[in-house]
């Protein structure tokens, strides 16, 4: 496979017949210079060119534009055209290249993928038990409300219950009262009665010594 040249890229970008003017200056036919030029080999048959890196930069230095263009004009088209057929085969190489890097980034984003799926089914899963758990907080939570009103009835059934009992507590007592302000009124009834009983006894009880003791008692007919 042929070597990158500089002309290969020129040919690319502004096609073979445009002039650019190479990035270096120095560049001829014969000459060498300490900075990579193009130089045609006579002894092929499609003429190639190599870079050079021999000491002439002083010689190259004093070439001028006129030169550069008229040396690059020259050149002839057959040597353009294995430059491109050069060019071709470096592109054919690096094709496989390329798809290897894309294929690598592909591997690389796949991959990213792969982990946010995982990282997305985790988080999926706590969520679900998260979900369950409110879910068991949430009857917990309807259970304790729902005996808690039965607790609030219970509370309000006991609440009458009191009051009832309060109620009646209120009527024995008032009954009580009564039942004391009428045995109150018995016993003087009794009281009453018996002195009553002992009123006529105590009244006879003179009149029978006054008989005992009266002599004409004691006469017989």
């Amino acid at each position: 496979m042929g070597e990158v040249q500089a002309t290969d890229l020129e040919d690319l970008h502004f096609g073979s017949t445009a002039f650019r003017p190479p990035p270096h200056p120095g560049l001829s036919t014969g000459q060498s210079t300490t900075t990579p030029f193009i130089t045609p080999s006579e002894s092929e048959e499609e003429p190639s060119y190599a870079l050079s890196t021999t000491n002439g930069l002083a010689d190259n230095n004093r070439i001028s534009s006129d030169e550069v263009l008229q040396n690059w004009e020259e050149r002839p088209n057959s040597s353009r055209s294995g430059i491109k057929r050069r060019f071709s085969s470096l592109q054919s190489h690096l094709e496989p290249q390329k798809e290897a890097a894309g294929t690598r980034k592909a591997e690389w984003f796949l991959k990213d993928a792969q982990d946010a799926a995982a990282k997305a089914r985790y988080y999926t899963n706590k969520s679900m038990i998260y979900s369950a758990k409110s879910q068991d907080y949430v009857d917990k939570v309807k259970e304790v409300h729902h005996h808690a009103k039965e607790a609030k009835w219970f509370a309000k059934d006991v609440q009458v219950s009191i009051d009832k009992a309060g109620y009646y507590a209120g009527k024995a007592e008032f009954y009580a009262d009564k039942f004391g302000d009428y045995a109150c009124k018995a016993q003087e009834h009794a009281n009453a009665v018996a002195e009553m009983a002992k009123s006529p006894t105590e009244s006879l009880e003179p009149a029978n010594e006054g008989r005992r003791n009266d002599p004409s008692r004691d006469i017989r007919p």
